[in-house]
């Protein structure tokens, strides 16, 4: 056995402890906590908090070596899982690329993008928020269709359609299910050329050349997971439904986050915070979820999105190196775009037995929903009890939350979003040291077709 491992075990679980005791031994008040970074404003007033927890928080991710682990995700290694992270502060504008070697991009109406979970989540979102409304329709294929071509193929037009594939493996049934589908459609409507307008981008080149996709059309990025693989080729749709100009923007917004988590101290350091303040709810007041209450109309498909960067990510219960964690690992990340919210669980949040915490994203300038946001806010932490209701109207109050606010929406602000929900999960991997860069359930689960 390792004794340098058990020392550095116990000096954790001492420090934890400290933690954990300062936390509690807190007398709270609401007090403003706010932060300006890029074009957002991040706010901590409803979350439990001293300048002796930060100091707390960064002695444990010293001891779990977070310096070196953040100074070696941004680093370019072959088949390095965080290569995202590389590629999009190096962005070299693969859409323009893409734009002069696809010659006959001007004759496309419509784009089919066949990939599923974090290949379609993200590429979604960016699309349904930004889409140019010259650009050509965006078609999304992802769960298993066997009529395809009965209710949607065959009102398109095969020679102005263009088949986009994403698939890091390309061993995900659903993708090979559905993209066999348009084969065989372009087979019968386009006999000559007929691959021409099919994209692969894939890991796998053994088995883009097996699926027929022409050599011109196949790009082969390196260590990108699907969760990850919004900032690079992987999102090519994005860039032709959203064009050049809104993709290079989005990418700004995530480095200007990456230039923050990589230079600014703990205290000051807003995906840190974000971590801290995450840790502190589940490890220490033993909250089993989070809710994600989003007052934007544009950002419907930003919850799903995060909850497969969270969990997927942080559903794990061994450390690195195998052993079973010190600390319960991710709970539940959920929600609904508000105000539909309001009236499908709120009634949960307000009155119901199961703490939780709550990150609240706004747009400041929808002032109605915007005036909404900040009521619900103050309601969930302060409850209802100055207004002497009845036992049956009492509403608890007490639930701790983020903020994070802009005064409009743009892709920049949804890049510097993302890249701060990205980095605040790097961050909990730390502390709870697993790997956030796996997901063999997940893996596991492509096999049912093998008969594993």
């Amino acid at each position: 056995m390792d004794n340098s491992k058990n020392i550095t075990t116990t000096k954790f679980r001492t420090v934890w402890d400290e933690f954990a005791n300062q936390v509690h031994s807190i007398k709270f008040t609401p007090e403003p906590d706010e932060h300006e970074i890029g074009n957002l404003t991040l706010d901590f007033t409803f979350q439990k908090k001293s300048s002796k927890t930060v100091e707390l928080f960064e002695n444990l991710l010293n001891l779990r070596d977070f310096h070196s682990k953040r100074k070696k995700i941004f680093e370019p290694v072959l088949g390095n899982p965080s290569n995202h992270l590389f590629e999009r502060n190096n962005y070299d504008g693969f859409f323009e690329r893409y734009q002069k070697e696809f010659s006959h991009i001007d004759r496309i109406k419509t784009v089919i993008h066949i990939g599923i979970g974090g290949n379609e989540w993200g590429t979604k979102l960016l699309v349904d928020a930004f889409k140019n409304p010259l650009s050509p329709e965006i078609i999304f294929l992802s769960s298993f269709d066997p009529n395809l071509n009965g209710h949607l193929l065959q009102r398109l037009d095969a020679e102005s359609t263009l088949v986009v594939v994403v698939s890091r493996t390309l061993k995900t049934k659903e993708v090979i299910s559905n993209l066999n589908q348009v084969k065989e459609w372009l087979k019968k409507e386009k006999p000559i050329d007929t691959f021409k307008n099919i994209i692969g981008i894939s890991e796998n080149n053994e088995l883009l050349d097996e699926l027929e996709i022409p050599i011109e059309n196949k790009f082969v990025p390196d260590g990108i997971l699907g969760r990850f693989s919004l900032w690079t080729m992987y999102s090519l749709t994005a860039a032709i439904a959203c064009g050049a100009d809104a993709y290079s923007e989005f990418i700004k917004g995530a480095q200007i986050i990456d230039k923050h988590f990589r230079k600014q101290e703990t205290p000051s350091n807003i995906p840190i915070l974000m971590a801290m303040h995450s840790i502190i709810n589940q490890n220490i007041f033993e909250h089993k979820s989070t809710n994600i209450a989003i007052y934007d109309p544009k950002l419907k498909y930003l919850n799903p999105y995060l909850q497969q960067l969270k969990m997927e990510s942080l559903g794990k219960s061994v450390t690195i190196s195998g052993d079973a964690v010190e600390l319960t690992t991710e709970g539940v990340v959920w929600g609904l775009n508000c105000t539909q919210a309001h009236h499908t669980y709120f009634q949960w949040l307000h009155q119901g037995m199961h703490p939780t915490s709550v990150d609240f994203i706004a747009n400041e300038s929808l002032t109605d929903l915007f005036e909404e946001y900040k009521y619900q806010r103050e309601l969930l932490y302060f409850g209802n009890a100055c207004a002497n209701p009845p036992p049956s109207q009492k509403l608890k109050g007490t639930t701790p939350s983020n903020s994070i606010k802009y005064k409009e929406l743009t892709p920049r602000v949804l890049g510097s979003i993302i890249a701060l929900y990205e980095h605040e999960t790097f961050v909990k991997s730390v502390i709870w040291d697993i790997n956030p860069y796996d997901q063999w359930g997940v893996d596991w689960g492509k096999q049912s077709n093998k008969g594993a």
